[in-house]
């Protein structure tokens, strides 16, 4: 009997292949290439437990400290309700330090503990690990071109998380390991 269109096809056929309307898609593409990205360095930090949230939080918290609550919240884009679980969690795994803010006593201010930098520089590797692993196929040219032009979309991009991004410099620092240049025009302020 020939094959009937209105016949169910096998649960056990092959994987097909990608679509070309799909493949087109730029923004489809950063879409399932972001979540298939998170989904691998969530696996990868899970060992540490830790989520690239929490990953975000100190390192933004090594480069700013001391900071509020509210100011990690502002800086990482998300919800102020939402930077607490995150905190504490932090707190629990003696990453994370409040103390009372000198300038305002309703305030805490948070620090990072010397656990906290030896564990972000644990993440730093594991990071670096991760995105020589999934930029493999690229040379060292492309990926400092790639690294740019992410750069400049995320500059434009006003849920971006990213303290940063600020209208007195919105040039992207090259990736680690590039030859310095930054790889395109700079976007204007």
């Amino acid at each position: 009997m020939p094959d009937d269109p209105a016949e169910p096809r096998s649960l056990q056929s092959p994987r097909p292949a990608l679509p070309d309307r799909l493949i087109r898609r730029t923004g489809y593409l950063l879409s399932r290439l972001g979540a298939t990205a998170n989904a691998s360095l969530v696996t990868a930090l899970a060992p540490l437990g830790l989520h690239p949230r929490h990953y975000g939080a100190m390192v933004l918290l090594a480069e700013q400290q001391p900071v509020s609550q509210g100011t990690l919240a502002d800086g990482l884009r998300l919800p102020r309700s939402r930077i607490v679980t995150i905190v504490d969690h932090l707190e629990a795994l003696g990453a994370v330090r409040r103390r009372p803010d000198a300038a305002d006593r309703r305030r805490h201010a948070l620090h990072l503990t010397a656990h906290g930098r030896a564990l972000l520089a644990h993440c730093d590797a594991i990071v670096e690990q991760f995105e020589q692993q999934r930029l493999a196929c690229l040379s060292q040219a492309e990926r400092a071109q790639l690294h740019a032009l992410l750069a400049r979309l995320a500059v434009h991009d006003p849920g971006f998380p990213g303290p940063s991004w600020n209208a007195t410099d919105r040039r992207a620092a090259p990736p680690p390991g590039s030859d310095g240049a930054p790889g395109g025009d700079t976007p204007p302020d």
